[in-house]
Protein backbone atom coordinates (compact mmCIF):
# COMPACT_ATOMS: atom_id res chain seq x y z
CA UNK A 1 0.00 0.00 0.00
CA UNK A 2 1.21 3.16 -0.82
CA UNK A 3 0.95 6.09 1.03
CA UNK A 4 -0.64 8.38 -1.36
CA UNK A 5 -3.40 5.60 -1.89
CA UNK A 6 -4.12 5.28 1.67
CA UNK A 7 -7.26 7.75 1.72
CA UNK A 8 -8.99 5.59 -0.88
CA UNK A 9 -8.31 2.19 0.88
CA UNK A 10 -9.59 3.78 4.18
CA UNK A 11 -12.66 4.84 2.16
CA UNK A 12 -13.05 1.45 0.65
CA UNK A 13 -12.67 -0.84 3.22
CA UNK A 14 -15.14 1.44 5.76
CA UNK A 15 -17.64 1.31 2.59
CA UNK A 16 -17.15 -2.31 3.15
CA UNK A 17 -17.62 -2.70 6.64
CA UNK A 18 -20.98 -1.23 6.40
CA UNK A 19 -22.21 -3.73 4.21
CA UNK A 20 -21.18 -6.53 6.64
CA UNK A 21 -22.12 -4.73 9.72
CA UNK A 22 -25.77 -5.96 10.60
CA UNK A 23 -28.85 -3.64 10.73
CA UNK A 24 -30.61 -2.55 13.47
CA UNK A 25 -33.64 -4.99 13.60
CA UNK A 26 -36.58 -3.35 13.71
CA UNK A 27 -39.47 -5.22 16.03
CA UNK A 28 -41.66 -7.60 14.24
CA UNK A 29 -45.58 -7.50 14.82
CA UNK A 30 -46.88 -10.60 16.36
CA UNK A 31 -50.38 -11.85 16.12
CA UNK A 32 -52.30 -12.55 19.27
CA UNK A 33 -52.97 -16.26 18.63
CA UNK A 34 -48.28 -16.49 18.45
CA UNK A 35 -47.92 -14.77 21.52
CA UNK A 36 -50.72 -16.84 23.01
CA UNK A 37 -49.29 -19.82 21.98
CA UNK A 38 -46.02 -18.65 23.32
CA UNK A 39 -47.43 -18.26 26.61
CA UNK A 40 -48.97 -21.74 26.71
CA UNK A 41 -45.94 -23.07 26.08
CA UNK A 42 -43.56 -21.39 28.65
CA UNK A 43 -46.93 -22.60 30.85
CA UNK A 44 -46.16 -26.18 30.40
CA UNK A 45 -42.28 -25.40 30.62
CA UNK A 46 -42.58 -24.57 34.19
CA UNK A 47 -45.23 -26.96 35.14
CA UNK A 48 -42.67 -29.66 33.75
CA UNK A 49 -39.67 -28.72 35.58
CA UNK A 50 -38.37 -31.49 38.15
CA UNK A 51 -36.87 -29.22 40.79
CA UNK A 52 -37.79 -26.35 43.26
CA UNK A 53 -36.44 -23.05 42.25
CA UNK A 54 -33.56 -21.38 44.34
CA UNK A 55 -34.58 -18.22 45.71
CA UNK A 56 -32.47 -16.21 43.09
CA UNK A 57 -34.60 -18.29 39.92
CA UNK A 58 -38.04 -17.34 41.96
CA UNK A 59 -37.13 -13.74 41.58
CA UNK A 60 -35.80 -13.86 38.07
CA UNK A 61 -39.16 -15.72 37.50
CA UNK A 62 -41.30 -13.04 39.20
CA UNK A 63 -39.78 -10.67 37.46
CA UNK A 64 -40.38 -11.61 34.08
CA UNK A 65 -44.01 -12.92 35.53
CA UNK A 66 -44.65 -9.12 36.30
CA UNK A 67 -42.90 -7.85 33.13
CA UNK A 68 -45.80 -9.91 31.73
CA UNK A 69 -47.95 -8.67 33.63
CA UNK A 70 -47.72 -4.96 32.94
CA UNK A 71 -47.08 -5.63 29.33
CA UNK A 72 -50.59 -7.40 29.24
CA UNK A 73 -52.39 -4.29 31.10
CA UNK A 74 -50.92 -1.78 28.66
CA UNK A 75 -52.63 -3.79 26.61
CA UNK A 76 -55.94 -2.87 28.20
CA UNK A 77 -55.86 -6.63 29.77
CA UNK A 78 -57.37 -6.80 33.02
CA UNK A 79 -55.07 -9.45 35.15
CA UNK A 80 -56.31 -11.62 38.05
CA UNK A 81 -55.00 -14.45 40.12
CA UNK A 82 -57.31 -17.47 39.70
CA UNK A 83 -56.54 -19.66 42.93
Amino acid sequence: MLPENIPQVSAAVAALLKRIEPKERRPVAVSVDAALKRCHTVTGMLGLMPEPLDVNQRLDLGAAIAELRSAAAGLGVAVFDRR
